[in-house]
């Protein structure tokens, strides 16, 4: 993080670095590759959106956007493997890879760098399947190796299955209900966690 000399750092996110590297079985029989999310990455982003629901758009962004615009999905995949780090799931098409699932996270204030802002989404057809937990089990070595202890963020009241999947992620958690949102802190420093299943 900030506090260290980056020429003693050795990035987490990078594709050799075995933390971010795997496959995981899709409810189709294909296996779907984890990696770190590359720049280039940003158009297949965009065509995740637009295959997620109206539900889970809602879930995830908070709003009722119906299209990720091109400057945000080009913020979203270009990470600097310190302070913001991302690991995607890719499935092989015809077409060329497909993203099925993204997983992120983000140091907000660097005098507290042990403390990221997480988020994650997978494509409606393949949720309830295990890939957000093989998401969340890549993305909290890359981030345990950069310094990070701690996730948070904040989910609807309403999403259920999200709540399942933070309180059955095997960390010690924290909730706070505000209004109709829900702040969630998770010590992944702690225990080896994403052991539970919510079927995510």
């Amino acid at each position: 993080m900030a506090a260290r000399d980056p020429s003693q750092m050795v990035s987490a996110m990078d594709p050799s670095a075995g933390a971010v590297r795997g496959t995981v079985g899709l409810p189709t029989g294909e296996a779907a590759r984890i990696r770190p999310i590359r720049a280039d990455d940003a158009p297949r982003l965009q065509a995740l959106f637009a295959r997620l629901s109206p539900a889970t758009r809602y879930r995830r962004f908070f709003s009722h956007r119906r299209a990720l615009p091109a400057a945000a999905a080009a913020r979203f995949a270009e990470v600097d493997a310190r302070t913001r780090l991302a690991v995607v799931a890719e499935r092989p098409t015809p077409a060329g890879p497909e993203l099925v699932g993204v997983a992120r996270c983000d140091v907000v204030d660097p005098r507290a760098p042990q403390t990221a802002g997480v988020a994650m989404v997978v494509e409606d057809r393949f949720q309830h399947a295990g890939l957000g937990r093989a998401l969340l089990r890549a993305l909290v070595a890359a981030a345990r190796a950069q310094g990070v202890t701690r996730f948070e963020g904040d989910l609807l009241t309403e999403n259920h299955p999200v709540l399942a999947f933070v309180r059955s992620a095997g960390f010690p958690v924290t909730l706070e209900t505000r209004g109709s949102e829900i702040h969630f802190t998770a010590e992944i420093g702690a225990g080896t966690g994403t052991d539970g299943d919510a079927g995510r």
